[in-house]
């Protein structure tokens, strides 16, 4: 798992010219939760998760980080956003709602996954990875140390390093 505020997340993600987790749409959302659940990554709110691309270090308000721009798709968790020092966000499980965004410290250490919009005539990531069909759409792969699946135009890895 990793830690957000040492930028290694970002970092893992933009050198797949990609960026972290933020859902465009409830479908992405459920997606991503169906996906986690299958491989038993852990997404408890409070405890486990998965960063997202959306903090407010030096801001006033939550942003998608990298683009400066606001949230495609509100979907916070009961009373959240919450405390002034949780300035990061991760996407984790609260039910019965699903996977939402839940502010939290960012000295936390959770699961990142990364996404980038893929060209039409892509069929599978431009990588090194073995890929496995998996349902009509979606693509199961490994790459390095990571679960990735490709979804539509979105490609997304979920990261844990040991």
């Amino acid at each position: 798992m990793l830690l957000y505020i040492d930028e290694a997340t970002e970092k893992i993600c933009r050198s797949a010219n990609s960026d972290m987790l933020v859902y465009s749409t409830d479908q992405e959302r459920s997606l991503v939760m169906s996906y986690l659940k299958k491989h038993t990554i852990p997404n408890e709110c409070w405890t486990k998760g998965v960063w997202t691309a959306i903090n407010k270090i030096g801001k006033k308000q939550f942003v998608v980080h990298s683009s400066n721009t606001t949230i495609p798709l509100l979907v916070w968790g009961k009373k959240k956003p919450g405390k002034p020092e949780q300035q990061c966000v991760a996407a984790c499980e609260d039910s019965p709602h699903g996977i939402v965004y839940h502010d939290v410290r960012c000295d936390g250490k959770f699961w990142v996954i990364c996404q980038t919009d893929l060209p039409q005539s892509d069929t599978q990531p431009k990588s090194d990875a073995t890929v496995v069909p998996w349902q009509p759409i979606l693509i199961i792969c490994i790459l390095f140390r990571a679960m990735c699946f490709t979804f539509s135009r979105i490609y997304c890895c979920a990261h844990q390093f040991i």
